[in-house]
């Protein structure tokens, strides 16, 4: 789940339970969605 209070909007994501960080301890699939939809859909 990411919240942005500022632009008030927010993206909630469910996995399967896949657990694969990246180099900053995110899991790399929920950045990669998160992304994703941020960049196709708010932006």
């Amino acid at each position: 789940m990411f919240f942005q209070p500022k632009e008030k909007f927010g993206i909630v994501a469910i996995t399967n339970g896949c657990n694969i960080t990246d180099d900053t301890g995110y899991n790399a699939s929920l950045k990669a969605i998160g992304n994703i939809l941020y960049k196709e859909i708010i932006k």
